[in-house]
């Protein structure tokens, strides 16, 4: 039996997407700025791949939260609804989330990472890229990847293998010389990616803003649902080059009032600016 913590341990990095959410929800839900032991844990150093974080999250990913009593919460929804749970001030009623949004606000085929970090959609914006976050995002997970396989233990040989592999094609994109071949592919699957992001942001996104009960999904006060929302529109307009007008060039499309207006709410929320979110 694990000894009991003193605190909740919070692995977060504050540049990442999805450790958006519980780090706004900790703010809105009024936590004291002592409650959690927070692990920085740098995404671009490939932080995230030391062994001792694999063996707590096996998927290797942000947020995770361990809690007093040893109990692990490897994603970002699990994260969210404990922060909820046992939140100091937490509201007499709470309108339980729809799990529809907040899976859909996480399907792979609308990940804001991809938009961001992995694909860009011509040469110029590659090399603009390899230059930036991205590149140093893939190098730094590149060379920490090598140098926790070199001593892994067995059992996670298979894991670094596969990482590997995988972080070694998109490091090539931005520091290597891929092939005509390569690229018409990748820009092919960059397209694909912006067009699935600019159905939902034109079909299914307004149709979910328009059943709410107030300025936020949570009513008249952010909720769960919010803090996925936000987490996730507030990088997919970064990845677009940082404007509701910079996005709507991106998709091709005018965005639904609702949904420009849900973001300009958002960057004008104290816990917005404070975080930095981006």
């Amino acid at each position: 039996m694990s000894t009991p913590l003193a605190k909740p341990q919070f692995y977060t990095f504050d540049a990442s997407v999805w450790s958006t959410a519980p780090r706004l929800a900790i703010v809105e839900l009024n936590y004291p700025k002592d409650a959690f032991d927070v692990k920085e844990t740098v995404l671009l150093e490939g932080q995230n791949f030391a062994p001792s974080f694999v063996k707590l999250n096996p998927a290797a990913t942000l947020p995770t939260l361990v809690d007093i009593q040893g109990d692990v919460l490897d994603n970002t929804t699990k994260v969210v609804k404990y922060l909820i749970a046992n939140a100091p001030n937490a509201p007499q009623s709470w309108e339980p989330a729809s799990p529809e949004i907040i899976e859909a606000l996480h399907e792979d085929t609308i990940d804001p990472n991809d938009l961001l970090l992995n694909y860009s959609r011509n040469d110029e914006e590659r090399k603009g890229k390899a230059g930036d976050v991205p590149g140093a995002y893939w190098k730094g997970r590149q060379a920490a990847l090598e140098k926790y396989a070199a001593s892994s233990p067995p059992e996670l040989k298979s894991f670094y293998e596969k990482k590997i592999a995988y972080n070694s094609f998109y490091n090539n994109i931005y520091h290597g010389s891929p092939d005509e071949a390569t690229l018409k592919d990748y820009y092919g699957k960059a397209a694909a990616l912006w067009k699935a992001v600019g159905s939902f942001l034109t079909g299914p996104l307004p149709k979910y803003l328009s059943e709410r009960k107030g300025p936020y999904f949570g009513g008249e006060k952010p909720g769960e649902v919010d803090f996925h929302a936000i987490a996730w529109l507030a990088r997919v307009v970064t990845a677009a080059g940082g404007s509701i007008e910079k996005l709507e060039e991106a998709i091709g499309s005018k965005l639904d009032p609702s949904v420009s207006a849900y973001y300009e709410d958002w960057t004008k929320r104290e816990s917005f600016k404070t975080l930095g979110i981006f």
